[in-house]
Protein backbone atom coordinates (compact mmCIF):
# COMPACT_ATOMS: atom_id res chain seq x y z
CA UNK A 1 0.00 0.00 0.00
CA UNK A 2 1.37 3.03 -1.15
CA UNK A 3 1.45 6.67 1.46
CA UNK A 4 -1.03 8.37 -0.02
CA UNK A 5 -3.25 5.14 0.05
CA UNK A 6 -2.51 5.18 3.97
CA UNK A 7 -3.49 8.68 3.88
CA UNK A 8 -6.49 7.89 2.64
CA UNK A 9 -7.50 5.14 4.28
CA UNK A 10 -6.77 6.60 7.95
CA UNK A 11 -9.51 8.71 9.41
CA UNK A 12 -8.81 11.46 11.95
CA UNK A 13 -5.80 13.82 12.30
CA UNK A 14 -2.11 12.20 13.45
CA UNK A 15 0.19 14.91 14.76
CA UNK A 16 4.01 13.94 14.71
CA UNK A 17 6.07 15.85 17.28
CA UNK A 18 9.69 15.95 15.85
CA UNK A 19 12.45 18.29 16.12
CA UNK A 20 15.60 18.02 18.36
CA UNK A 21 16.55 15.08 20.39
CA UNK A 22 16.83 15.39 24.22
CA UNK A 23 14.20 18.47 24.31
CA UNK A 24 11.47 16.50 26.23
CA UNK A 25 8.49 15.87 23.28
CA UNK A 26 7.99 11.94 25.37
CA UNK A 27 7.18 14.13 28.52
CA UNK A 28 5.05 16.27 26.31
CA UNK A 29 3.38 13.93 24.92
CA UNK A 30 2.93 11.77 28.45
CA UNK A 31 1.84 14.85 29.90
CA UNK A 32 -0.61 15.64 27.26
CA UNK A 33 -2.18 12.14 26.80
CA UNK A 34 -2.00 11.66 30.83
CA UNK A 35 0.16 8.20 29.68
CA UNK A 36 2.96 7.42 32.59
CA UNK A 37 4.19 4.32 30.64
CA UNK A 38 5.98 6.59 28.38
CA UNK A 39 10.06 6.27 28.87
CA UNK A 40 11.17 9.60 29.21
CA UNK A 41 14.68 11.19 30.75
CA UNK A 42 17.88 12.63 29.49
CA UNK A 43 19.46 11.56 25.96
CA UNK A 44 17.72 9.97 23.41
CA UNK A 45 15.04 7.89 25.04
CA UNK A 46 13.01 7.13 21.58
CA UNK A 47 14.34 4.94 19.26
CA UNK A 48 11.16 4.22 17.03
CA UNK A 49 8.08 6.02 16.27
CA UNK A 50 4.90 5.76 18.74
CA UNK A 51 1.58 6.27 18.03
CA UNK A 52 -1.09 7.72 21.06
CA UNK A 53 -4.29 8.73 21.25
CA UNK A 54 -4.47 12.02 22.55
CA UNK A 55 -8.54 12.74 21.95
CA UNK A 56 -11.57 11.84 19.73
CA UNK A 57 -10.54 11.93 16.12
CA UNK A 58 -6.42 13.21 16.73
CA UNK A 59 -3.50 10.82 17.00
CA UNK A 60 -0.24 11.85 18.17
CA UNK A 61 3.30 10.51 17.10
CA UNK A 62 6.45 10.63 19.38
CA UNK A 63 9.34 10.53 16.72
CA UNK A 64 13.03 9.90 17.58
CA UNK A 65 15.35 13.56 17.37
CA UNK A 66 16.93 14.58 14.84
CA UNK A 67 21.01 14.92 14.66
CA UNK A 68 22.05 12.37 17.56
CA UNK A 69 24.42 11.06 15.47
CA UNK A 70 21.73 8.01 14.40
CA UNK A 71 20.80 8.31 10.81
CA UNK A 72 17.77 5.90 10.94
CA UNK A 73 16.21 7.78 13.46
CA UNK A 74 16.67 10.86 10.76
CA UNK A 75 15.31 9.19 8.24
CA UNK A 76 12.02 7.77 10.43
CA UNK A 77 11.33 11.73 11.67
CA UNK A 78 11.18 12.53 8.29
CA UNK A 79 9.00 10.18 7.12
CA UNK A 80 6.28 11.53 9.84
CA UNK A 81 6.95 14.94 8.56
CA UNK A 82 5.87 14.02 5.31
CA UNK A 83 2.86 11.92 6.15
CA UNK A 84 1.68 13.48 9.33
CA UNK A 85 -1.41 16.55 9.47
CA UNK A 86 0.19 18.37 11.31
CA UNK A 87 3.80 18.98 12.91
CA UNK A 88 4.78 20.26 16.37
CA UNK A 89 8.66 20.84 15.93
CA UNK A 90 10.33 20.70 19.57
CA UNK A 91 13.29 22.48 20.74
CA UNK A 92 14.97 23.63 24.14
CA UNK A 93 14.89 27.20 25.28
CA UNK A 94 18.48 27.32 24.52
CA UNK A 95 17.40 27.84 20.96
CA UNK A 96 17.55 26.77 17.46
CA UNK A 97 21.26 26.26 16.87
CA UNK A 98 22.89 26.75 13.33
CA UNK A 99 22.43 22.82 12.60
CA UNK A 100 18.94 22.52 14.16
CA UNK A 101 18.38 25.95 12.96
CA UNK A 102 19.40 24.86 9.59
CA UNK A 103 17.37 21.72 9.92
CA UNK A 104 13.95 24.01 10.53
CA UNK A 105 14.10 26.32 8.04
CA UNK A 106 14.80 23.66 5.31
CA UNK A 107 11.17 22.00 6.97
CA UNK A 108 8.99 24.66 7.57
CA UNK A 109 10.32 27.23 4.52
CA UNK A 110 12.00 25.17 1.49
CA UNK A 111 10.03 22.15 1.93
CA UNK A 112 7.23 24.03 2.71
CA UNK A 113 5.70 22.29 5.76
CA UNK A 114 5.10 25.76 7.96
CA UNK A 115 1.39 25.76 6.86
CA UNK A 116 1.00 22.50 9.35
CA UNK A 117 3.70 23.68 11.68
CA UNK A 118 3.72 24.44 15.38
CA UNK A 119 7.00 25.88 17.21
CA UNK A 120 7.61 24.88 20.63
CA UNK A 121 10.58 25.39 23.26
CA UNK A 122 10.96 23.22 26.27
CA UNK A 123 12.41 23.22 29.51
CA UNK A 124 12.32 26.96 30.17
CA UNK A 125 12.37 26.21 34.01
CA UNK A 126 16.09 25.38 32.95
CA UNK A 127 16.69 29.35 32.62
CA UNK A 128 15.13 32.57 34.54
CA UNK A 129 12.12 33.48 33.09
CA UNK A 130 13.36 37.21 32.47
CA UNK A 131 14.55 35.60 29.36
CA UNK A 132 11.76 35.17 27.17
CA UNK A 133 12.18 38.18 25.04
CA UNK A 134 16.31 37.46 24.65
CA UNK A 135 14.78 33.48 23.39
CA UNK A 136 12.83 35.43 20.83
CA UNK A 137 15.25 37.97 19.77
CA UNK A 138 17.55 34.78 18.90
CA UNK A 139 15.02 32.33 17.05
CA UNK A 140 13.78 35.81 14.90
CA UNK A 141 16.75 35.11 12.38
CA UNK A 142 16.00 31.42 12.33
CA UNK A 143 12.03 31.88 11.77
CA UNK A 144 12.20 34.74 9.01
CA UNK A 145 10.35 35.29 6.88
CA UNK A 146 7.51 33.71 9.07
CA UNK A 147 6.84 35.42 12.77
CA UNK A 148 5.85 33.70 15.74
CA UNK A 149 2.20 33.96 15.03
CA UNK A 150 2.68 32.00 12.07
CA UNK A 151 4.38 28.89 13.76
CA UNK A 152 2.22 29.62 17.05
CA UNK A 153 5.24 30.13 19.11
CA UNK A 154 4.82 28.71 22.73
CA UNK A 155 7.38 28.76 25.14
CA UNK A 156 6.62 25.49 28.59
CA UNK A 157 8.20 23.34 30.56
CA UNK A 158 6.45 19.78 30.68
CA UNK A 159 8.41 18.30 33.52
CA UNK A 160 7.64 21.33 35.58
CA UNK A 161 3.88 20.76 34.73
CA UNK A 162 4.34 17.04 35.97
CA UNK A 163 5.94 18.41 38.91
CA UNK A 164 2.77 20.47 39.98
CA UNK A 165 0.52 17.75 39.72
CA UNK A 166 2.44 16.08 42.70
CA UNK A 167 3.15 19.03 44.74
CA UNK A 168 -0.06 20.22 47.07
CA UNK A 169 1.88 23.24 48.14
CA UNK A 170 3.28 24.73 45.12
CA UNK A 171 1.67 22.93 42.52
CA UNK A 172 -1.05 26.11 41.57
CA UNK A 173 1.92 27.70 41.02
CA UNK A 174 4.14 25.67 39.59
CA UNK A 175 1.51 24.58 36.82
CA UNK A 176 1.00 28.29 35.99
CA UNK A 177 4.84 29.17 35.76
CA UNK A 178 4.59 25.52 33.40
CA UNK A 179 2.44 27.43 31.37
CA UNK A 180 1.67 24.08 29.47
CA UNK A 181 -2.18 24.78 29.89
CA UNK A 182 -1.74 27.84 27.02
CA UNK A 183 0.33 25.49 25.15
CA UNK A 184 -2.48 22.48 24.85
CA UNK A 185 -4.99 25.80 24.19
CA UNK A 186 -2.75 26.77 21.24
CA UNK A 187 -2.29 23.55 20.17
CA UNK A 188 -6.19 22.83 19.94
CA UNK A 189 -6.79 25.80 18.45
CA UNK A 190 -4.03 24.70 15.88
CA UNK A 191 -5.96 21.53 15.13
CA UNK A 192 -9.15 23.35 15.14
CA UNK A 193 -7.97 25.98 12.59
CA UNK A 194 -5.30 24.22 10.20
CA UNK A 195 -6.57 20.49 10.53
CA UNK A 196 -7.80 19.86 7.38
CA UNK A 197 -5.37 22.29 6.03
CA UNK A 198 -2.31 20.19 7.36
CA UNK A 199 -4.17 17.09 6.03
CA UNK A 200 -4.04 18.62 2.41
CA UNK A 201 -0.33 19.60 2.78
CA UNK A 202 0.35 16.37 3.80
CA UNK A 203 -0.72 14.50 0.82
CA UNK A 204 1.02 17.30 -1.47
CA UNK A 205 4.51 16.63 0.86
CA UNK A 206 4.11 12.86 0.22
CA UNK A 207 3.17 13.69 -3.54
CA UNK A 208 6.70 16.29 -3.52
CA UNK A 209 8.80 13.24 -1.45
CA UNK A 210 7.44 10.48 -3.59
CA UNK A 211 8.60 12.13 -7.14
CA UNK A 212 12.00 13.31 -5.41
CA UNK A 213 12.58 9.71 -4.49
CA UNK A 214 11.46 8.80 -7.80
CA UNK A 215 13.72 10.86 -9.46
CA UNK A 216 16.59 9.85 -7.56
CA UNK A 217 15.97 6.19 -8.82
CA UNK A 218 15.39 7.13 -12.15
CA UNK A 219 18.56 9.56 -11.84
CA UNK A 220 20.88 6.60 -10.64
CA UNK A 221 22.39 5.24 -13.86
CA UNK A 222 24.80 2.60 -12.19
CA UNK A 223 25.22 0.96 -8.79
CA UNK A 224 29.20 2.98 -8.64
CA UNK A 225 26.82 6.05 -8.79
CA UNK A 226 25.06 5.71 -5.94
CA UNK A 227 27.89 3.90 -3.85
CA UNK A 228 30.25 6.74 -4.43
CA UNK A 229 27.26 9.24 -3.67
CA UNK A 230 26.57 7.45 -0.38
CA UNK A 231 30.37 7.69 0.45
CA UNK A 232 30.76 11.68 -0.52
CA UNK A 233 27.63 12.36 1.68
CA UNK A 234 29.13 10.51 4.42
CA UNK A 235 31.94 12.14 4.41
CA UNK A 236 30.27 15.96 4.07
CA UNK A 237 28.07 14.86 6.95
CA UNK A 238 31.41 14.01 9.45
CA UNK A 239 32.98 17.42 7.77
CA UNK A 240 30.13 19.61 8.77
CA UNK A 241 29.49 18.03 11.95
CA UNK A 242 32.87 18.95 12.52
CA UNK A 243 32.55 22.19 11.30
CA UNK A 244 29.60 22.64 13.51
CA UNK A 245 31.53 21.93 16.68
CA UNK A 246 33.79 24.28 16.41
CA UNK A 247 32.16 26.85 15.06
CA UNK A 248 29.89 26.27 18.89
CA UNK A 249 33.63 26.68 20.51
CA UNK A 250 34.54 29.70 19.19
CA UNK A 251 31.47 31.75 19.63
CA UNK A 252 31.95 30.38 23.11
CA UNK A 253 34.70 31.63 23.12
CA UNK A 254 33.87 34.65 22.07
CA UNK A 255 30.76 35.24 24.30
CA UNK A 256 32.84 34.53 27.33
CA UNK A 257 35.82 37.07 26.95
CA UNK A 258 33.17 40.00 25.43
CA UNK A 259 31.29 39.25 28.65
CA UNK A 260 34.34 39.48 30.75
CA UNK A 261 35.72 42.92 29.16
CA UNK A 262 32.39 44.59 29.36
CA UNK A 263 32.08 43.88 33.33
CA UNK A 264 35.39 45.14 33.31
CA UNK A 265 34.74 48.07 32.29
CA UNK A 266 31.44 49.03 34.18
CA UNK A 267 34.03 48.76 37.01
CA UNK A 268 36.63 50.86 35.89
CA UNK A 269 33.76 53.18 35.14
CA UNK A 270 32.25 53.34 38.93
CA UNK A 271 36.20 54.18 39.78
CA UNK A 272 35.51 57.58 38.42
CA UNK A 273 34.02 60.37 40.87
CA UNK A 274 35.33 63.55 41.74
CA UNK A 275 38.09 62.44 43.85
CA UNK A 276 39.55 60.46 41.05
CA UNK A 277 43.31 60.39 40.99
CA UNK A 278 44.51 60.44 37.31
CA UNK A 279 47.72 57.91 38.13
CA UNK A 280 45.42 55.51 39.96
CA UNK A 281 43.25 55.23 37.40
CA UNK A 282 45.71 54.72 34.63
CA UNK A 283 47.70 51.77 36.62
CA UNK A 284 43.92 50.61 37.73
CA UNK A 285 43.40 50.52 33.57
CA UNK A 286 46.60 48.59 32.98
CA UNK A 287 45.88 45.98 35.58
CA UNK A 288 42.62 45.53 33.80
CA UNK A 289 44.77 45.56 30.49
CA UNK A 290 47.01 42.82 32.07
CA UNK A 291 43.91 40.55 33.56
CA UNK A 292 42.33 41.00 29.99
CA UNK A 293 45.51 39.44 28.22
CA UNK A 294 46.07 36.52 30.48
CA UNK A 295 42.19 35.51 29.88
CA UNK A 296 42.51 35.97 26.42
CA UNK A 297 45.61 33.93 26.48
CA UNK A 298 44.12 30.89 28.06
CA UNK A 299 40.83 31.02 26.53
CA UNK A 300 42.97 31.06 22.87
CA UNK A 301 45.28 27.99 24.45
CA UNK A 302 42.03 26.40 25.66
CA UNK A 303 40.52 27.22 21.95
CA UNK A 304 43.72 26.31 20.04
CA UNK A 305 43.57 22.50 21.87
CA UNK A 306 40.00 22.16 20.94
CA UNK A 307 39.90 22.72 17.39
CA UNK A 308 43.46 20.22 17.03
CA UNK A 309 41.51 17.21 18.77
CA UNK A 310 38.53 18.37 16.76
CA UNK A 311 40.65 17.99 13.48
CA UNK A 312 42.41 14.77 15.07
CA UNK A 313 38.37 13.54 15.46
CA UNK A 314 37.45 14.53 11.94
CA UNK A 315 40.25 12.77 10.65
CA UNK A 316 40.20 9.90 12.25
CA UNK A 317 36.84 9.33 11.75
CA UNK A 318 37.16 9.86 7.57
CA UNK A 319 39.75 6.93 7.70
CA UNK A 320 37.10 4.86 9.55
CA UNK A 321 35.00 5.60 6.41
CA UNK A 322 37.92 5.12 4.35
CA UNK A 323 38.08 1.75 5.51
CA UNK A 324 34.22 0.81 5.30
CA UNK A 325 32.62 -1.98 3.60
CA UNK A 326 31.23 0.86 1.48
CA UNK A 327 34.48 1.88 0.61
CA UNK A 328 36.20 -1.19 0.17
CA UNK A 329 33.22 -1.82 -2.04
CA UNK A 330 33.86 1.38 -4.10
CA UNK A 331 37.92 0.56 -4.46
CA UNK A 332 36.73 -3.19 -5.65
CA UNK A 333 34.42 -1.83 -8.47
CA UNK A 334 37.09 0.85 -9.68
CA UNK A 335 39.67 -1.12 -9.32
CA UNK A 336 37.99 -3.85 -11.12
CA UNK A 337 37.65 -3.50 -15.30
CA UNK A 338 33.59 -3.29 -14.92
CA UNK A 339 31.75 -2.55 -17.78
CA UNK A 340 29.44 -0.09 -16.57
CA UNK A 341 32.16 2.39 -16.49
CA UNK A 342 32.72 1.80 -20.07
CA UNK A 343 29.33 1.67 -21.33
CA UNK A 344 27.86 4.57 -20.04
CA UNK A 345 27.80 6.92 -22.98
CA UNK A 346 26.76 10.83 -22.42
CA UNK A 347 23.58 12.20 -23.38
CA UNK A 348 23.40 14.41 -26.51
CA UNK A 349 22.25 17.32 -24.69
CA UNK A 350 25.06 17.00 -21.70
CA UNK A 351 27.73 19.85 -21.40
CA UNK A 352 30.88 19.09 -21.02
CA UNK A 353 30.75 16.21 -22.89
CA UNK A 354 32.87 13.84 -20.58
CA UNK A 355 31.69 10.13 -20.12
CA UNK A 356 29.66 8.62 -16.88
CA UNK A 357 33.02 6.35 -17.01
CA UNK A 358 35.27 9.47 -16.56
CA UNK A 359 33.32 11.15 -14.13
CA UNK A 360 32.96 8.12 -11.91
CA UNK A 361 37.02 7.23 -12.71
CA UNK A 362 37.53 10.73 -11.48
CA UNK A 363 35.38 10.82 -8.28
CA UNK A 364 37.08 7.36 -7.70
CA UNK A 365 40.65 10.09 -7.96
CA UNK A 366 39.29 11.78 -5.48
CA UNK A 367 37.99 9.89 -2.93
CA UNK A 368 41.48 7.83 -2.75
CA UNK A 369 43.32 11.49 -2.95
CA UNK A 370 41.08 12.18 0.18
CA UNK A 371 40.70 9.18 2.47
CA UNK A 372 41.59 5.47 0.44
CA UNK A 373 45.05 5.95 0.51
CA UNK A 374 47.32 6.31 4.04
CA UNK A 375 50.19 8.43 2.26
CA UNK A 376 47.68 11.35 1.03
CA UNK A 377 48.19 14.48 2.45
CA UNK A 378 45.15 15.94 0.75
CA UNK A 379 42.35 18.31 2.66
CA UNK A 380 42.40 17.61 6.15
CA UNK A 381 45.25 15.63 6.33
CA UNK A 382 47.90 17.74 5.59
CA UNK A 383 46.74 20.26 9.04
CA UNK A 384 49.13 20.05 12.17
CA UNK A 385 48.65 22.05 15.65
CA UNK A 386 50.95 24.82 14.35
CA UNK A 387 48.68 25.62 11.33
CA UNK A 388 45.66 26.02 13.67
CA UNK A 389 47.97 27.76 16.48
CA UNK A 390 48.86 30.47 14.21
CA UNK A 391 45.08 31.03 13.49
CA UNK A 392 44.31 31.26 16.49
CA UNK A 393 47.48 33.20 18.76
CA UNK A 394 46.77 36.48 17.29
CA UNK A 395 43.44 37.21 19.33
CA UNK A 396 43.39 40.01 21.02
CA UNK A 397 47.35 40.93 20.33
CA UNK A 398 46.61 44.26 19.97
CA UNK A 399 45.30 44.75 23.66
CA UNK A 400 47.36 47.75 25.79
CA UNK A 401 48.58 49.68 22.02
CA UNK A 402 45.58 50.83 20.85
CA UNK A 403 43.64 50.31 23.75
CA UNK A 404 43.44 53.92 26.19
CA UNK A 405 41.01 53.93 28.22
CA UNK A 406 42.62 56.02 30.95
CA UNK A 407 42.72 58.71 28.26
CA UNK A 408 38.31 59.51 28.72
CA UNK A 409 39.09 60.41 32.39
CA UNK A 410 41.64 62.97 32.31
CA UNK A 411 38.87 65.50 31.75
CA UNK A 412 37.26 63.71 34.69
CA UNK A 413 40.50 64.10 36.93
CA UNK A 414 40.31 68.38 35.92
CA UNK A 415 36.64 68.29 36.93
CA UNK A 416 37.41 67.44 40.32
CA UNK A 417 39.65 70.48 41.04
CA UNK A 418 37.40 72.45 39.58
CA UNK A 419 34.69 71.72 41.37
CA UNK A 420 36.86 71.66 45.03
CA UNK A 421 37.61 75.31 43.91
CA UNK A 422 34.56 76.40 43.47
CA UNK A 423 33.61 74.79 46.53
CA UNK A 424 36.69 76.69 48.47
CA UNK A 425 35.25 79.82 46.81
CA UNK A 426 31.34 79.23 47.94
CA UNK A 427 32.05 79.43 51.17
CA UNK A 428 33.84 82.05 51.24
CA UNK A 429 31.10 84.03 49.77
CA UNK A 430 28.24 83.04 51.47
CA UNK A 431 24.89 81.78 51.01
CA UNK A 432 24.37 83.85 47.60
CA UNK A 433 26.46 81.72 45.62
CA UNK A 434 24.28 78.38 46.83
CA UNK A 435 22.47 78.33 43.73
CA UNK A 436 25.29 78.63 41.52
CA UNK A 437 27.21 76.35 43.28
CA UNK A 438 24.57 73.66 42.62
CA UNK A 439 24.53 74.44 39.36
CA UNK A 440 28.11 73.93 39.15
CA UNK A 441 27.89 70.85 41.22
CA UNK A 442 25.14 69.44 38.41
CA UNK A 443 27.30 70.30 35.65
CA UNK A 444 30.13 68.68 37.18
CA UNK A 445 28.50 65.66 38.12
CA UNK A 446 26.83 65.40 34.11
CA UNK A 447 30.83 65.82 32.74
CA UNK A 448 32.09 62.87 35.41
CA UNK A 449 28.98 60.56 33.86
CA UNK A 450 30.24 61.67 30.43
CA UNK A 451 33.46 60.34 31.26
CA UNK A 452 32.05 57.13 32.89
CA UNK A 453 29.93 56.43 29.59
CA UNK A 454 33.10 57.12 27.49
CA UNK A 455 35.24 54.24 29.90
CA UNK A 456 32.38 52.19 29.04
CA UNK A 457 32.15 52.53 25.53
CA UNK A 458 35.68 52.48 24.79
CA UNK A 459 35.51 48.95 26.51
CA UNK A 460 32.40 48.14 24.55
CA UNK A 461 34.11 48.97 21.29
CA UNK A 462 37.24 46.65 22.43
CA UNK A 463 34.92 43.74 23.27
CA UNK A 464 33.34 44.23 19.70
CA UNK A 465 36.65 44.84 18.18
CA UNK A 466 37.99 40.63 19.63
CA UNK A 467 34.19 39.25 18.93
CA UNK A 468 35.53 40.75 15.34
CA UNK A 469 38.73 38.57 15.52
CA UNK A 470 37.44 35.86 16.74
CA UNK A 471 35.56 35.67 13.74
CA UNK A 472 38.25 35.74 11.38
CA UNK A 473 39.38 33.20 13.61
CA UNK A 474 36.50 31.22 12.45
CA UNK A 475 36.61 32.63 8.64
CA UNK A 476 40.16 31.57 8.78
CA UNK A 477 39.95 28.11 10.23
CA UNK A 478 37.23 27.00 7.71
CA UNK A 479 38.32 28.60 4.98
CA UNK A 480 41.83 26.23 5.45
CA UNK A 481 40.22 23.44 6.90
CA UNK A 482 36.54 22.00 6.48
CA UNK A 483 35.08 24.56 3.71
CA UNK A 484 37.91 23.34 0.95
CA UNK A 485 36.97 19.62 1.74
CA UNK A 486 32.84 20.65 1.60
CA UNK A 487 33.58 22.58 -2.22
CA UNK A 488 35.87 19.31 -3.19
CA UNK A 489 32.90 16.96 -2.01
CA UNK A 490 30.00 19.04 -3.52
CA UNK A 491 31.95 19.20 -6.71
CA UNK A 492 32.55 15.35 -7.29
CA UNK A 493 28.43 15.14 -5.99
CA UNK A 494 27.51 17.62 -9.00
CA UNK A 495 29.99 15.76 -11.25
CA UNK A 496 28.00 12.54 -10.51
CA UNK A 497 24.96 14.00 -10.91
CA UNK A 498 25.46 15.46 -13.67
CA UNK A 499 26.06 11.87 -15.84
CA UNK A 500 21.82 11.60 -15.32
CA UNK A 501 20.55 11.65 -18.87
CA UNK A 502 18.24 14.08 -18.67
CA UNK A 503 16.32 12.99 -22.01
CA UNK A 504 14.10 10.99 -20.79
CA UNK A 505 10.47 11.52 -21.12
CA UNK A 506 9.57 10.53 -17.86
CA UNK A 507 12.03 12.52 -15.87
CA UNK A 508 10.89 15.80 -17.70
CA UNK A 509 6.91 14.73 -16.59
CA UNK A 510 8.21 14.17 -12.80
CA UNK A 511 9.75 17.30 -12.98
CA UNK A 512 6.56 18.98 -13.87
CA UNK A 513 4.26 17.32 -11.68
CA UNK A 514 7.24 18.23 -8.50
CA UNK A 515 6.89 21.97 -9.52
CA UNK A 516 3.25 21.92 -9.73
CA UNK A 517 3.12 20.07 -6.20
CA UNK A 518 5.85 23.26 -4.69
CA UNK A 519 3.35 25.84 -6.34
CA UNK A 520 0.51 24.21 -4.42
CA UNK A 521 2.69 23.60 -1.18
CA UNK A 522 3.29 27.49 -1.74
CA UNK A 523 -0.26 28.75 -1.82
CA UNK A 524 -0.76 26.85 1.31
CA UNK A 525 1.74 28.42 3.08
CA UNK A 526 0.98 31.38 5.75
Amino acid sequence: MSKLDRLDDEEGLTIAFVGQYSAGKSTIISTLTGLDDIEIGQGVVTDEPSVYEWKEGVRIVDTPGIYADRPKHDEMSLRYMDEADLLVYVATVNGLDKIIGENFRELAIEQGRAGKMMLTLNKRATEPGSNVTGWKESLRPVVKPLDFDDLRLTIIDAEEYLEAQEDEEFGAELQKLSHFEEFVDELNAFVEERGLHGRLLSQLNVVETTIDDTLKQVGATSEDVRLIQEHLRRNAVAVRESRGKIEQKIEATARELETSVLQKGRELAREIDADTNQDDLKDENRLTVKEIKSEARELNRELENFIVDEVNNLQDELETLAQSDLAEAIQVRLNSSDPDLESNEPAEEVSPPDSAGETLRGAGDFLRARSFSDASQAGLKAVSGSDVHSVVKNVGHWVGHKFKPWQAVKIADKIGKAGKALGALGALLGPALDLWNEWQAQKREKQLQEARDSVRDQYRRFAEGMAEEYEEVKEKVFGELHDPELEAIREESDALANIQEQKDDRLEELNRLRDRAQDLISQLQP
